[in-house]
């Protein structure tokens, strides 16, 4: 499957919303003292953020399974790249 860029930010911008939904589930269980489901929460956070940034980089999202997900982030970003957002943090905040 290839994407246009249009639709590669459509995507990733499904998947960051996602991400965003899942943080904000992990913080309301961490609040209310579910650290194990906060924990699950934000594992899946991770995941879909993850995810996000793989669809922008093109990588085809039929790809992107969960037991995927590691092993492309380490294909795609070997030790010597970064990835370059200018705040990943206010992506997902």
């Amino acid at each position: 499957m290839t994407l246009e860029q249009q639709d590669k930010k459509s995507l990733s911008d499904v998947r960051m919303a996602k991400a965003r939904e899942f943080l904000k589930d992990a913080r309301a269980n961490l609040s209310e003292g579910r650290h194990g489901t906060a924990v699950n929460r934000s594992y899946y956070a991770a995941l879909s953020a993850a995810r996000s940034i793989l669809i922008l980089e093109g990588v085809n999202p039929e790809l992107i399974a969960r037991p995927r997900t590691l092993s492309l982030i380490a294909v795609n970003w070997p030790e010597n790249r970064a990835v370059r957002c200018s705040n990943f943090s206010d992506m997902i905040e």
